[in-house]
């Protein structure tokens, strides 16, 4: 993953969409490429938007309650995510809830514990 793209792509990355890119679209958040195949064996290639996890609290909602991710507004501002599902990773911070749920599991994704 690269630190390049949009946070949105790297936590779709992490998820285990491939083949990330950005549309002809003028809008820079908007990237598409073939979403994880949960019905495994069929083979096909399923090219969708990417969701903008960062954003859009009806794509990462479901995140967060899969993940069983805690959010939290600290005295300061921030936005502070954790899990106790998946000890071991720390939680992590953000400017809104959904920034921090994405950089949780962006970290979650780094220590090989982000299950697909």
């Amino acid at each position: 993953m690269s630190e390049e793209k949009p946070l949105h792509v790297r936590v779709a990355e992490a998820l285990g969409w491939t083949d990330c890119t950005p549309t002809a679209e003028v809008e820079a958040d908007d990237w598409e490429g073939v979403r994880p195949n949960p019905c495994g064996a069929c083979g096909d290639t399923d090219w969708r938007p990417i969701p903008l996890y960062d954003t859009d609290w009806s794509a990462t909602g479901p995140l967060i309650q899969r993940f069983k991710i805690g959010l939290e507004c600290t005295p300061g501002g921030h936005w502070e995510a954790d899990t106790y599902e998946y000890l071991g990773v720390l939680g992590r911070s953000g400017d809104t809830p959904l920034i921090a749920a994405c950089n949780l599991l962006l970290a979650l994704h780094a220590a090989g514990r982000l299950p697909r």
